[in-house]
């Protein structure tokens, strides 16, 4: 199947429930056919000839019409603590990381939603070439299918926390999110999605709007403007008191308690003066913070917080009130941790 003819053609895996409805009834056939290929499509069916309750006449007109994609596993790396990482070839030769990990309540899984990225954070292996462009709701699920095949589990948890801004890609997290939840398909819990976000206002709102049940972490990595402007230079645009503005707005509206992520890097954000500055910054608020302990990334040249500072950090915001957790960083011997992950180029 060449590119080209499936340039002309619908992605099934990238439709919802009510848009399968919409074209098969447009070709003549019962909308229960629709609940037949969508089910079996959530299943990771991947040609259309597999699915034997259709009929073979409206099997042959759909492929004239729409497609499934399905992208390949070009690479796979296990770590010695059983974290999977896949680089995932899509058809126009440019690859994706996803990340498959395993915790005592279960199978998460963290894919990509853009080849690349175009938010420019400093510590961040998943924008340091750029975005070459956003990923469609079925190549998402297609890196959950083959880490799911692989694994021989069945995924309790989605984070959009690999490659990619997923604010940036809206519309197609959005087919996404609706297409996992949908009781006729996956029935993935929405509470059991997060969507990791640098902070981009509009979308914040609006994801309040459409998916109150879905979990919102920020990456905030700073306490002030000024620094948290050199490593994130979305912070330009929107700014910390924004964010938090944003963020108070959809915890209200949702009832979900926010994530903030903090990446902990050595002499630019750790200090106790830091830590008291983000415990003003947080303390009403009834909010969870990540420390996230700085990963080393290629050609990087800041220096990962020592562990006996990271829990001083803890200690002074738990005087806050505040909940803290210092991430278990799974993968990082195969480049799988946070903010490792990075666009491979076509081959």
């Amino acid at each position: 199947m060449n590119n080209s003819s499936n340039a002309e053609r619908l992605d099934l895996r990238s439709m919802t429930l009510d848009e399968m409805k919409e074209l098969t009834v447009n070709m003549g056939e019962s909308a229960y056919r629709a609940d037949q290929l969508f089910l079996h499509i959530s299943r990771g069916v991947s040609n259309i000839e597999e699915i034997k309750q259709l009929p073979v006449s409206f099997r042959k007109e759909l492929a004239k019409l729409a497609y499934i994609v399905t992208p390949t596993i070009h690479t796979v790396r296990k770590s010695k603590d059983g974290t999977i990482k896949i680089l995932v070839r899509l058809h126009d030769g440019i690859m994706v990381e996803s990340v498959l990990m395993h915790y005592r309540h279960g199978y998460s899984i963290c894919i990509s939603c853009q080849a690349g990225c175009r938010m420019g954070c400093s510590f961040c292996a998943s924008t340091k070439k750029g975005l070459a462009r956003n990923l469609s709701a079925g190549e998402m699920i297609s890196q959950i299918l083959l880490l799911e095949q692989l694994g021989n589990c069945h995924m309790s948890n989605l984070v959009l926390m690999g490659m990619g801004e997923p604010m940036d890609n809206f519309e197609n997290v959005c087919n996404l999110i609706d297409i996992l939840s949908d009781a006729k398909g996956r029935k993935l819990s929405r509470r059991n999605i997060t969507i990791s976000t640098c902070g981009i206002v509009p979308k914040i709102r609006e994801l309040a709007e459409r998916f109150p049940q879905v979990n919102l972490a920020i990456s905030l990595h700073a306490p002030d403007d000024e620094r948290r402007s050199m490593l994130m230079p979305i912070n330009k645009k929107y700014s910390i008191s924004e964010v938090m503005k944003a963020v108070k707005e959809h915890a209200a509206k949702t009832g979900r308690r926010p994530t903030f992520e903090y990446t902990m890097v050595s002499g630019e954000n750790d200090s106790e003066k830091d830590a008291h500055k983000l415990g003003q910054l947080l303390n009403k608020m009834n909010a969870h913070v990540n420390l996230i302990p700085l990963h080393i990334i290629e050609g990087g040249k800041s220096l990962p917080t020592k562990k006996n500072d990271i829990i001083r950090f803890q200690n002074i915001l738990n005087k806050y009130g505040i909940t803290v957790t210092i991430r278990r960083s799974l993968g990082q011997d195969i480049d799988g941790a946070c903010g490792q992950l990075k666009l491979s180029v076509k081959i």
